[in-house]
């Protein structure tokens, strides 16, 4: 299995020496130089292993960002289409604490490129370099505004398949954005963000177990989750979730190795944190958090409770994620609406056998008043079109519940008062109403709403 790094922004300090990295050394060359004939790059923001992103300056004054592909993957078509792709999905989920890609092309020179809003501040990987491991109450806003952003792109058929510190990135001004789309998966657009065979993107540390062992059909929101968790073990913990000397020992563990629960690094944080973030990382996929949403509440709700203001500022994404922990079904997915479908459908057989009843009951006690009634008037036969129960039964043909009332003719009044049952001796049945107007309303008009649940 061949690995691919994806790009990981990294501020690089003035004064590094470059021969400490090749790369470096051209980055810095392009330093002033103009690509796409407006963007002149003034500094190196960050480099990986396919691109370098700039601070630069478009010709009109304004102050942005600009990623450019190495020169030596710039024609080599997979790399190229993955790269130029990030604009495409980044711009598919629109989310404010999405990293907004405005524009991408290649110019004259070679240099394929996109263009990105310009950031000020630092991602969560240095900030944890500096201080070893976060504060909960940070990580825990972090983690809701990131899941905030993949509710969002999951339901628009986004996979971003590489959370991880360094693409979470601290503005100066308090926010939290999500960087590189660039692997992402778009449902319906397979074609612009596949992945060879035998090949991997991401970055080992924060790959769930099916993307390590390179199930990519398996490949969806649930990966998301677990990389969320992974961010969350390490934020707080300034260990990764699989310790390992080597990025293929990293491999092999995180594709066979069930992840160590958070409480063995910080036995000293709450047990329904611990709880949050070892269920994201669960080995079975069907034991993770079913969605981001349903991860949102259960972070969010008790961090409440417990005072975290920051966490607290995050509590309308609570309030818009309508759903609960533990919901089964994601958002995209409506819940079946069999039961109340069922349940009119019984109220209906329950009417069919109350009715039916009732005229059985006529038709016996017409069975026992013909002895009477024949003695002043002969009863005339039924015409050849009508078919009685008794001579259904005969023929071999369906039985059919006619009222005896109904089916002789009307030229005998007199036999029709006789056979009528007076008021008094009348049998009682109990009518069936049929259900509300309201609920059958409420139900067809929500039955396409995912949110709606008839018990509730």
């Amino acid at each position: 299995m061949v690995m691919e790094e994806s790009v990981e922004a990294r501020p690089t300090p003035d004064g590094d020496d470059p021969a400490v990295n090749p790369w470096q050394q051209l980055a810095l060359s392009r330093v002033g130089q103009t690509v796409g004939g407006r963007l002149v790059l003034e500094k190196v923001l960050g480099m990986g292993g396919t691109a370098t992103v700039y601070a630069a300056r478009h010709r009109n004054g304004r102050a942005l960002a600009v990623k450019v592909l190495h020169p030596e993957y710039a024609h080599h078509a997979g790399v190229r289409q993955r790269f130029l792709a990030e604009g495409y999905a980044a711009n598919k989920v629109d989310h404010p604490d999405a990293v907004a890609v405005l524009d991408e092309g290649e110019d004259a020179e070679g240099n394929v490129f996109i263009v990105m809003e310009l950031l000020r501040g630092q991602s969560l990987l240095d900030l944890l370099y500096e201080r070893d491991k976060l504060p909960t109450e940070q990580v825990i806003f972090a983690a809701l505004r990131v899941l905030d952003v993949l509710a969002v792109a999951h339901d628009r058929g986004v996979v971003h398949r590489d959370i991880k510190p360094g693409n979470l990135f601290l503005t100066d001004d308090g926010a939290i954005k999500v960087l590189d789309f660039g692997i992402a998966r778009v449902e319906g657009n397979p074609g612009a963000f596949a992945t060879r065979p035998g090949t991997t993107l991401g970055t080992p540390a924060f790959m769930a177990p099916e993307l390590a062992a390179g199930r990519l059909e398996q490949l969806d929101a649930l990966t998301d989750i677990w990389a969320v968790g992974a961010t969350m073990f390490q934020l707080l913990s300034g260990e990764p979730v699989h310790p390992s000397q080597t990025d293929n020992e990293l491999l092999v563990l995180a594709a066979t190795r069930p992840a160590r629960s958070l409480a063995k690094v910080r036995p000293d944080l709450e047990p329904w944190l611990v709880q949050v973030v070892d269920r994201a990382l669960s080995f079975e996929r069907k034991e993770r958090w079913p969605n981001a949403r349903a991860m949102i509440a259960a972070l969010a709700e008790p961090a409440q409770r417990a005072g975290l203001a920051q966490a607290a500022a995050a509590r309308h994404l609570l309030l818009v994620s309508e759903t609960a922990p533990e919901m089964e079904l994601p958002p995209s997915r409506p819940p079946p609406a069999g039961g109340l479908r069922s349940t009119l459908g019984w109220l209906a057989v329950l009417a069919l056998l109350a009715a039916g009843g009732a005229s059985v009951l006529l038709l016996q006690r017409h069975a026992a008043e013909q002895p009477a009634a024949s003695a002043t008037i002969s009863a005339p036969r039924p015409p050849a079109d009508v078919l009685l129960p008794q001579q259904a039964g005969a023929s071999g043909a369906q039985p059919v519940a006619v009222s005896p009332i109904a089916t002789l003719p009307s030229a005998a009044p007199a036999l029709v008062a006789a056979r009528r049952p007076s008021p008094a001796n009348a049998p009682k049945t109990k009518a069936v109403s049929p259900p509300p107007p309201s609920v059958a309303t409420a139900h067809a008009g929500n039955s396409s709403n995912p949110l709606f649940f008839p018990t509730q």
